[in-house]
């Protein structure tokens, strides 16, 4: 029997089960993504065991308290006696390096192989002794370029032009076709995850010195999650058992590239006088500036139907709190508030009548 509770921040009406331990298993768990989501998890009581190609070297840059294996060492046995009660996936090669061919081949390949292991695995495992659910991480660069604001009720087609679009494409194709009896599949379409990652750093580091830019026109439309939603969004769907499919994980609100790259700045005090030109980013990072040059407002539908709250829907706190939490000093007020539910709902509904039809590692 399942007991539910009200909570005071929840759209009303909404019913949100109590939080039950989940033991967590999260392929590629090195990754910013999955670092994110298990610290988040533990945080929240939860037990995380993490797959890796090479456990020691995680061990020594991830929370102690995470159990770690090798691709080896997975095995049927090992989910049952642990008692898996959920599997997310975010396995691959790091999207963001310069798309070579041999870079390319390793992106798609190391995706669809990982995902192959771990069906593989449910399938060897009695209907009784599988996970609940399986959650495979995607991302909004399946949409492509839109003109319109699209969400999870728009069905992308394969840009054949955009290397991310063709890999997305081709996995969650194949999740399709594998799914197992008795196992909850989700598809988490991630947009562009702000937190305190090295990227980040980065980035505030060159705003700092006055060397931020501005990529290609400014007017890209960019839709991004704060790291902590993100993975408070992957644990809403892990307990609430009656949600599967495709979930866009992006903030209701989106910003531009120019908006990017002046939220960074802005939250170090400084200005933006720079510009990539679309030619100049070619020159430098050759077919990955794709990546930077697509435009596209994802709404998340679903997810706020299903009764999500954002704690950071604003673009420039999250980017304050990231840069805070890697040490750089504040430059905005402390938020009055907490959560804010209601800022998603006029996109929602605006999703709802299907405005468009023909759009973070």
């Amino acid at each position: 029997m399942q007991f539910f509770t009200q909570l005071p921040s929840a759209r009303d009406g909404f019913l949100v089960p109590h939080k039950k331990t989940q033991k967590v298993l999260i392929a590629g768990i090195t990754g910013t993504v999955a670092t994110a989501i298990a610290d988040h998890l533990l945080s929240q009581g939860h037990h995380v065991f993490g797959i890796s190609r090479d456990p020691g070297r995680a061990a020594r840059r991830l929370d102690p308290r995470i159990s770690l294996l090798s691709w080896p060492q997975l095995s049927p046995g090992f989910v049952a006696s642990t008692e898996i009660t959920a599997i997310v996936n975010c396995a691959g090669a790091p999207m963001i390096q310069r798309w070579t061919h041999n870079a390319k081949a390793e992106i798609l390949i190391s995706r669809m192989q990982a995902t192959r292991n771990l069906y593989q695995l449910l399938r060897s495992l009695p209907a009784a002794l599988r996970p609940e659910c399986f959650i495979n991480a995607s991302s909004i660069a399946i949409y492509s370029n839109r003109q319109l604001p699209v969400d999870e009720a728009d069905v992308p087609d394969m840009d054949q032009h955009f290397f991310q679009s063709r890999v997305w494409h081709q996995l969650e194709s194949l999740v399709n076709s594998l799914q197992v009896p008795k196992v909850r599949t989700v598809v988490a379409r991630m947009g562009v995850v702000i937190g305190p990652d090295e990227m980040m750093r980065s980035m505030l580091r060159a705003s700092r010195f006055f060397m931020g830019a501005v990529l290609g026109s400014g007017r890209q439309k960019i839709s991004w999650i704060s790291h902590r939603d993100m993975a408070r969004a992957i644990e809403h769907l892990i307990l609430n058992q009656h949600l599967h499919g495709v979930f866009n994980i992006v903030s209701p609100q989106s910003t531009t590239s120019a908006g990017l790259s002046t939220g960074i700045a802005k939250s170090v005090s400084r200005q933006v006088f720079l510009r990539l030109p679309r030619g100049v980013l070619r020159r430098l990072f050759g077919e990955l500036a794709d990546n930077f040059m697509i435009s596209a407002e994802v709404r998340p539908r679903r997810l706020a139907n299903a009764g999500f709250v954002w704690e950071l829907p604003d673009f420039d706190r999250a980017v304050q709190v990231a840069a805070r939490q890697l040490g750089f000093p504040a430059s905005l007020p402390e938020p009055t508030g907490s959560a804010t539910p209601a800022t998603c709902a006029p996109d929602m509904a605006a999703g709802q009548r299907g405005i468009a039809t023909p759009r973070t590692v």
